[in-house]
């Protein structure tokens, strides 16, 4: 991901309260407010820093990443980056008497078209320095990308899933037919990343024959076994076929 400019606002309160800096996502810029600064328990290690979570879900609304440091020096001011770029504050954080802080970023929802976003923030204090691991927001999302509308029996296709956070670590489709039973279940493939992302290659869209017409359910979930009342997560596409489908290498009519 290009970042081509970091701003700065500073933001006013009645009552004193620690800033919060702000990651503005749009393609071509990356605006970083003021900084979060709160004290935690001492810490007698490496300087470290970490997010809260490896993975959040993109709002329109935005949202508020949390994150946790601690192994600088005592109540040095600290320097911070993301992607690389240096955050430049009016009043530079700092570490607590334990050499700790907390931090935050208000970051806005995704664009639209965009799946995932990685991020690593780093954290210095002039002498020694840490960088979070790898995150990201992105959309719980699930789908098949067909390269036309049209959709033949032997059309192939991609499936993709985003998100799928807190559960399993593959990817399963099960097929349900307009009758409402489990017709076969396939395994997509593994996810990775802090985000839980999975792309296939190319694939048939139905592994199979004999697709009656009516509404099928795609249900893209990390459980192998289907249970028609499963618990989230799990994401499900409806395809409806207009007319029964051949098995592959039957004879044209």
């Amino acid at each position: 991901m290009a970042i081509m400019a970091l701003g700065l606002w500073p933001r006013r309160h009645r009552v004193r309260r620690p800033a919060v800096v702000a990651l503005a996502l749009a393609p071509a810029a990356l605006a970083l407010p003021a900084a979060l600064a709160l004290a935690l328990p001492a810490a007698a290690q490496a300087a470290t820093v970490s997010s809260d979570a490896r993975c959040w879900a993109s709002s329109s609304d935005g949202i508020r990443l949390r994150f946790s440091g601690a192994g600088f020096a005592p109540g040095a001011p600290l320097t911070v980056a993301v992607a690389g770029r240096a955050v430049a504050y009016p009043t530079p954080p700092r570490a607590d008497a334990n050499g700790a802080v907390r931090l935050a970023l208000d970051v806005p929802g995704l664009p639209a078209g965009e799946r995932q976003r990685i991020f690593r923030l780093k954290v210095g204090d002039g002498t020694t320095s840490a960088t979070t691991p790898p995150f990201g927001i992105t959309r719980f999302d699930a789908r098949y990308i067909a390269p036309t509308s049209r959709l033949p029996v032997e059309a192939k296709v991609r499936f993709t899933a985003d998100g799928f956070v807190g559960g399993g670590r593959r990817v399963y489709l099960h097929y349900i037919q307009p009758n409402g039973r489990l017709r076969k279940t396939v395994t997509l493939g593994a996810l990775a990343g802090p985000c839980a992302q999975l792309t296939t290659a190319p694939r048939k869209l139905f592994p199979f024959g004999n697709v009656t017409a009516g509404g099928w359910v795609l249900r893209f979930d990390t459980r192998r076994v289907y249970r028609p009342r499963a618990s989230i997560p799990y994401r499900e596409r409806i395809l409806n076929i207009t007319e029964r489908l051949k098995p592959p290498g039957a004879p044209s009519s």
